[in-house]
């Protein structure tokens, strides 16, 4: 290990060396460390441009169109109103990119480009993230101001209304609920697969959705279990929206209503990771107090802080999108079973899921 690191600062030094990259490049021992280190920097620089490019085929309808059958240039550039340089340019960047592919004069969606199209959510999410590009246009800003205006933080409109009640929400605040619960209506297939991997439930279980929007994790538990009673409780905006998967469910606020009564499982989903640690803990414990005399157990999914590869996904991705939505923080496993016992959970387990980067799972015990 000694030798390893001393060979590293080592080479760190010779980079340091004017003319050592020119020289390291035609080398046929370092060339390719030189090649890909290039490599991983440009991607670094050009990260931006590969998700417009994914941007830009959701919004001209392209990936949809293509999922259906293969096109040709011209047939694309017509479905985007662009002329046909334009169209060219996107599918080279695309293909460049590993969305598409160019067979003869036929465009075809690649394994990537299908599974994008296969997945509703996913192509809301991409839709989506057009106004956080927006507030990530000045980085450096967004990290100096101690509270920044950003569309992600209005968009997301509960987390400025923390504590005041939705009930006093105006008609166009009552709007955008709507179109946040809907955008998460249609993510949460893509979260519910994971805990139906890692969570079992039982005939008897009463579950009850804290923080559930417009039902569609607990619709899927049902459908799963259709014994499971299930009840979701959130605000009177989401609870009311036109959308919301028939079933029962409770309105209003969990940080100072009290919740439905009845339920020994609670689950709560892509709830805790939006919010500060203060109401993370006092949440915790008002669901433990809740739980405590049935000895009910707590899900938690949401995506956490890892190691390795998958740390990218929360601690990049997730870190900025916080801080521009204002909300809380990705935490790791080990953080948040601290805040759960912290809050009186006596056992806490980790559970497995197929797709850790996508959404880690915790169940806690009173």
């Amino acid at each position: 290990w000694l030798r390893a690191k001393a060979g590293m600062l080592n080479l760190a030094s010779l980079i340091r060396r004017p003319g050592f990259s020119d020289w390291a490049s035609r080398s046929p021992l370092l060339g390719w460390l030189v090649r890909r280190q290039a490599r991983r920097v440009f991607d670094l620089m050009s990260g931006f441009v590969y998700t417009q490019t994914l941007l830009a085929c959701e919004q001209l309808g392209w990936v949809k169109a293509l999922d259906e059958s293969s096109l040709s240039v011209d047939q694309l550039a017509a479905l985007g109103e662009l002329t046909q340089d334009r169209a060219l340019l996107l599918v080279k960047s695309a293909t460049s990119v590993g969305l598409l592919r160019l067979q003869g004069d036929k465009v075809q969606l690649t394994l990537t480009g299908r599974v994008i199209a296969q997945q509703a959510g996913l192509r809301a999410l991409i839709r989506h993230h057009q106004i956080f590009y927006e507030d990530l246009a000045a980085p450096a800003d967004l990290l100096r101001h101690p509270d920044p205006s950003t569309r992600l933080r209005q968009f997301w409109r509960y987390v400025e209304r923390r504590g005041i009640g939705d009930g006093e929400a105006t008609p166009g605040e009552r709007a955008q609920t709507a179109e946040y619960s809907a955008l998460m209506t249609a993510t949460q297939d893509m979260i519910v697969s994971q805990v139906l991997a890692s969570v079992r439930f039982h005939e008897a279980d009463r579950l009850l959705d804290i923080g559930g929007g417009q039902g569609r994790f607990a619709a899927k538990i049902r459908a799963s279990h259709p014994s499971v009673v299930t009840h979701v409780f959130d605000l009177p905006g989401v609870t009311t929206a036109r959308d919301c998967e028939p079933m029962a469910r409770t309105a209003g606020d969990f940080f100072r209503d009290p919740f439905p009564t009845g339920f020994q499982t609670v689950s709560l989903v892509r709830v805790l990771y939006d919010h500060p640690d203060d109401w993370v803990l006092r949440l915790l414990k008002k669901v433990r107090d809740y739980l405590a005399p049935q000895q009910g157990r707590l899900i938690v999914a949401e995506p956490m802080s890892a190691e390795g590869r998958d740390s990218r996904m929360a601690d990049a991705y997730f870190g900025f999108y916080l801080l521009a939505m204002r909300g809380g923080r990705p935490r790791s496993q080990l953080e948040l079973a601290g805040l759960l016992r912290k809050a009186g959970f006596t056992k806490v387990q980790p559970r497995s899921t197929p797709l850790p980067m996508q959404c880690s799972v915790m169940e806690a015990f009173t």
